[in-house]
């Protein structure tokens, strides 16, 4: 077996099928251990496969003292996390609310909204208390018809761990406008923007045509809709679609995901 530590958690290598394999793995100068190492203070049993004559292949079989993914948690609404009892960490997503497509006058066009952005981490549960407030941004509301900018969806958090800002809504108007922004994660391990709302166009004289509004990380914009069509909503985060002379699409509700390991 091969021991030493990764980021500072110790580790141990044990070569299954030992028959398989070629060449007796060593520590020596030179080699490089290439695959995902999951290692949390504890032990991991690998499968080692030499791949030339200083790299091996490293996948993980089975674990001793690690976590696995045992429940799941998601808030489509705000509430409240509680810690179970044997936690040892959890894995956040978080997602803020996308904004509303812009809602033009018929004869005008608009952008769609942004979609909301994402925030992903990971907290030991030594740093969690007994309960966490959670917030769930919500997408912002469609506007009516009137060269109205769309509204900005709400940001999602958990507590002060980590959040992501809500897309923010598409213009309108006269000529070529712009989509809204994505929104932004921040406190995370990574951390996302949504994408940015389409921007509404003109042809042959006629602004009109609202732009489908941004997808979050994981939600589809809106489609756009022209000639006093209502325009589709976002999904998940994503962004509302714009349109001209009739209400735009709303963004969609963020969400916060939890992942508990045990």
């Amino acid at each position: 077996a091969l021991s030493g530590s990764v980021d500072g958690s110790n580790f141990t290598f044990a070569i299954v099928n030992l028959a398989a394999f070629d060449v007796t793995v060593a520590t020596a100068a030179g080699v490089t251990l290439v695959g995902n190492m999951a290692v949390n203070n504890g032990t991991a049993t690998f499968r080692v496969r030499r791949l030339s004559a200083s790299t091996i292949s490293v996948t993980r079989l089975a674990h001793s003292g690690l976590s696995g993914v045992v429940d799941f948690q998601s808030f489509t609404s705000s509430g409240t996390y509680t810690k179970p009892s044997n936690l040892k960490y959890i894995k956040v997503t978080v997602v803020g609310g996308g904004g509303s497509g812009g809602g033009a006058q018929s004869s005008n066009t608009a952008g769609g909204g942004g979609g909301g952005g994402a925030s992903f981490k990971y907290i030991s549960a030594s740093e969690l208390t007994a309960t966490t407030t959670v917030t769930v941004g919500a997408g912002g509301a469609g506007v009516a018809a009137g060269d109205t900018t769309g509204l900005t969806g709400g940001t999602s958090s958990f507590a002060s761990f980590c959040s992501a800002t809500g897309g923010i809504g598409g213009t309108a108007g006269s000529r070529a406008k712009a989509g809204g922004d994505g929104g932004l994660g921040s406190g995370g391990d990574f951390n996302y923007y949504g994408n940015a709302g389409g921007s509404g166009g003109e042809e042959d004289g006629f602004a009109n045509t609202g732009a489908g509004g941004g997808a979050a990380l994981s939600g589809g914009g809106g489609k756009g809709a022209e000639n006093s069509t209502s325009a589709g909503a976002g999904n998940l985060g994503g962004g509302g679609g714009g349109t001209g002379g009739a209400v735009s699409g709303a963004g969609g509700s963020g969400f916060v995901n939890v992942e508990e390991f045990f």
